[in-house]
C-alpha cells in the first residue's frame, strides 16, 4: 500500500505511549496491510510471531495481533 501522506509520529508521544501513527496494540494484520505502507522489511520468527520493520522501527504480531512496537536506536533514527 502506498500512502499518499506522510504517517505523523510525535517521537514524545510514541516513547511515553506507544503511538505510531494510527498503529496501536491489538491491530491485526489485516488492518495494518490495509491501512499502513508496506513494511521496508518482514521476518516471521516461528508459527506466531512476525515483525515488520520500518526504517529503525520495528511493530510485532503475536497471533495475528500487533504486540509490540519499539526502535532499539534513538540516537541514529531512520523512519524507512
Amino acid at each position: 500500500m502506498k500512502l499518499n501522506h506522510k504517517i505523523k509520529i510525535n517521537l514524545l508521544d510514541f516513547v511515553k505511549t506507544g503511538k505510531f501513527d494510527y498503529a496501536t496494540l491489538g491491530k491485526n494484520t489485516d488492518w495494518m496491510d490495509k491501512n499502513f505502507p508496506e513494511p521496508d522489511f518482514k521476518h516471521r520468527f516461528n508459527k506466531s510471531t512476525i515483525c515488520w520493520k520500518y526504517g529503525d522501527f520495528e511493530i510485532y504480531f503475536t497471533d495475528d495481533e500487533t504486540s509490540m512496537i519499539s526502535t532499539d536506536r534513538i540516537e541514529t533514527l531512520l523512519t524507512g
